[in-house]
């Protein structure tokens, strides 16, 4: 049982990842491959940018499991840099090595200094204000990681410091983030220097976060903290750019929710993602999302250019089948051999049963 709901989480990622592929190969550019994009409306395309918000959902989940398994701080952030660094460098070392081969990339020509947010996972923003200068990173994806490692790092502060109130705590935190946000938009200047710490942290999308965790803390204990996670969600997608104004985007996102539930507690649904399609996907889900979408776009122009009586809905694939294969080389061989050579230099191995688990439910 426990195997099987974990394969449903990776195929849950599966899913995210699919929704994300398809919004930039068929959405997100239509200036570059507007042959592709000539069916942008139906909404898993329309949508899909809110394959990151469930990618937010299942950290919330898989974190708070997370936690529940470490000793400590220390050995929480040594896993997560364990987890989140390897392939990181691996795909920005590809990104950059590579991006001179994808003459039609949409960022353009990545520069040595981009390559510092990514590796830091360190928002521009953040990095602007430290330095004065603004540092782009090499892929515009690599936003939600400048969302989701200060989660990290401020919800293992907070449940080290407190177990059982963490929770609300970070719940607390989200809704300061949601008044601040309320206050400004009437005109009033609330806190403004929580405003600022608020946006620099992606606070406003923690509500994701949050209802995932709450999640886990019901198929842990069984408790009534889903129906937390409910009141939570709609002031979650009202706080998501883009999402709060669209009441196509609330419903798309209300679905997401409920798929995510019946795959955690349903165990129907529980089996559809635990199939090896949607788990293939949620294995190679991480490495995929960092470095697909400006190569995918470039080859998609140069597949137009070298067949153009190919569908145009078609001319993504070639290019999504080669990214595939190399995020998979990268998950299967890259990050386990990095992730052992990091051991050896003294990062602890993860430990346990919630250890193996932890590899499994790729963040």
């Amino acid at each position: 049982m426990q195997q099987q709901r974990i394969a449903s989480i990776d195929g849950l990622r599966g899913l995210a990842i699919g929704l994300v592929v398809l919004f930039h190969a068929y959405r997100r550019w239509p200036s570059h491959v507007p042959w592709a994009t000539v069916h942008a409306d139906f909404p898993p395309i329309h949508y899909g940018w809110m394959g990151v918000e469930l990618f937010f959902l299942i950290s919330g989940f898989v974190i708070h499991m997370t936690l529940e398994n470490c000793r400590g701080y220390g050995e929480f952030i040594a896993r997560r840099w364990l987890r989140l660094f390897p392939a990181m460098l691996a795909a920005t070392l590809l990104v950059y090595c590579t991006a001179g081969l994808f003459a039609q990339r949409p960022a353009g020509a990545p520069s040595l200094q981009g390559l510092i947010p990514g590796l830091t996972f360190t928002s521009p923003d953040i990095l602007y204000r430290i330095t004065g200068l603004y540092l782009a990173p090499i892929e515009g994806a690599f936003w939600s990681l400048f969302v989701e490692v200060p989660f990290y790092l401020i919800f293992g502060l907070l449940y080290f410091a407190d177990r059982d109130g963490a929770l609300l705590l970070l719940l607390g935190l989200f809704g300061a983030a949601c008044l601040q946000s309320l206050l400004t938009h009437m005109g009033w200047p609330g806190w403004p220097g929580f405003g600022v710490l608020a946006h620099l942290l992606g606070m406003h999308y923690y509500g994701w976060f949050v209802a995932g965790a709450l999640l886990h803390a019901r198929y842990r204990r069984g408790d009534r903290s889903h129906l937390l996670a409910m009141l939570v969600l709609p002031v979650a997608i009202l706080m998501t750019p883009g999402a709060g104004t669209d009441p196509g985007a609330a419903m798309f996102g209300s679905a997401l929710f409920a798929v995510f539930c019946l795959a955690i507690f349903n165990p129907q649904v529980r089996s559809l993602f635990a199939a090896r399609l949607f788990t293939f996907l949620g294995f190679i889900s991480y490495p995929l999302y960092l470095m697909h979408e400006n190569a995918m776009i470039a080859m998609t122009v140069d597949v137009h250019a070298f067949a153009p009586a190919l569908p145009g809905m078609l001319t993504p694939l070639p290019g999504l089948v080669l990214l595939g294969a190399v995020a998979y080389v990268v998950a299967k061989y890259l990050e386990p051999a990095m992730q052992k050579a990091m051991r050896a230099m003294g990062t602890p191995p993860a430990r346990g049963r919630d250890g193996a688990q932890a590899l499994r439910c790729r963040l």
